[in-house]
């Protein structure tokens, strides 16, 4: 059995001045970014075939998935509810895709708790998931890595720098600045594309060809429990056109927003 269960990226979301930085670990960024810089680098150059070749070990690699649980709170929850069932759900959909993202809070309390020891056990259970867990924080909060957490790569500081990604604060949204970070990396991931389908074709002279029907990614808030933080990022979540799954029986916020929409419709 490993002693390396789990591998975690994270996210750093920093309010600097009228701004959100994004500052990402390399892992994540090479494989979001890289790729776009060193096509647009190569454009015109004629030297397709490599580029092709390393776009499509790139696609291989890139999420067909990305899920964003957010609802950690500290306060009180009034009745219990299946954090189990819904857990070994969230586990099973993200197995039946090739590679997935989960992008959560990465706290050690609350929902964050629930998915880390889920995705332990699970992986100590049955091996490895080919799904990335990527905490998303503030840049101030340090990301909780267990003894037998691994983490494939570091980010050093004189390279973080290069890692990062800003975004206007939109006026009169200064105290809303992390949840403005992590919709616009959903935003970002979903302007993303994977392939459908992936095939090669023949020409007349013989040379095969990759051919790939691509898509968007698919991007889901999936909110869970919650608290007026989390009602903000489901405001903002639909504002951005990503759509929300709402945990029916979570308690808390999301069952708030549950009661409101049927009372409404």
């Amino acid at each position: 059995m490993t002693n390396n269960l789990i591998q975690i990226e994270a996210v750093f979301v920093e309010k600097l001045n009228e701004e959100v930085i994004l500052e990402f670990e390399s892992e994540i960024w090479n494989e979001i970014f890289e790729l776009e810089k060193e096509k647009e680098n190569r454009n015109g150059t004629g030297d397709t075939k490599i580029l092709k070749e390393k776009t499509l070990d790139f696609r291989k690699r890139f999420s067909g998935l990305v899920l964003a649980v957010v609802g950690d709170s500290e306060s009180f929850v009034p009745r219990p509810w299946n954090a189990t069932a819904f857990t070994a759900d969230l586990i099973d959909t993200l197995k039946k895709v090739k590679e997935s993202w989960l992008i959560y809070r990465g706290k050690d309390i609350g929902i964050s708790s629930f998915i880390y020891n889920a995705f332990e056990e699970d992986i100590r259970t049955n091996g490895t998931l080919a799904t990335k867990l990527i905490a998303v924080k503030p840049k101030d909060e340090k990301i909780l890595r267990k003894p037998n957490q691994q983490k494939l790569t570091t980010t050093g500081q004189s390279k973080a720098s290069k890692n990062q990604l800003s975004f206007k604060l939109p006026s009169m949204n200064d105290k809303d600045w992390f949840n403005i970070g992590l919709i616009e990396l959903l935003k970002c991931l979903s302007e993303k594309t994977t392939p459908l389908l992936s095939f090669i074709t023949e020409n007349e002279d013989s040379k095969q060809y990759h051919n790939e029907l691509p898509m968007e990614i698919p991007v889901l808030l999936v909110v869970a429990e919650g608290d007026i933080e989390t009602i903000h990022q489901v405001e903002s979540s639909v504002e951005s056109n990503i759509p929300v799954l709402l945990v029916k029986g979570s308690g808390k916020a999301a069952d708030l927003l549950v009661e409101n929409l049927t009372s409404r419709y």
